[in-house]
């Protein structure tokens, strides 16, 4: 383990920078630049999101796999670091779960997530559920 992940709550997670770099080209070209100290650990700061969802983001890195608990608990953010450190088949189970848990409470925060996030599919599809609701809102008004 030759890379430290660094979570905004101080939380280190140890991980191989080979395999981080074959993840994502975000992190290959990260780990590419010359390291101030030879033989040091470098360090990747991931601030801004909640430590569990980072974590979740390396567990994917490493397998390739997310759960729907996952999805449930830091789907907006994993498709935030899917987007910002470029790992699209990450990006794509987040667009897509995030997709079938649109509520009245979340699709605003999403619609403006996946336009941020080059999110097109999930972008029209929160679009046209605000469509749905928002003819329903009408229609029930005039009744």
């Amino acid at each position: 383990m030759d890379v430290k992940i660094l979570t905004f709550n101080g939380l280190r997670i140890f991980a191989n920078s080979i395999l981080l770099g074959s993840s994502s080209k975000v992190l290959e070209k990260i780990l590419d630049q010359p390291s101030k100290h030879q033989n040091s650990v470098r360090v990747i700061p991931i601030l801004g999101v909640p430590c569990d969802a980072v974590i979740a983001f390396v567990q994917f890195l490493y397998s390739s796999r997310c759960t729907e608990e996952e999805i449930d608990n830091f789907g907006i953010h994993l498709l935030a670091l899917s987007h910002v450190f470029d790992v699209q088949k990450l990006k794509q189970i987040c667009t897509k779960g995030l997709s079938t848990r649109l509520m009245v409470e979340n699709v605003v925060d999403i619609l403006q997530l996946a336009r941020l996030c080059d999110a097109p599919d999930l972008y029209l599809k929160c679009t046209r559920f605000l469509s749905k609701v928002l003819a329903y809102a009408y229609a029930y008004a005039w009744s």
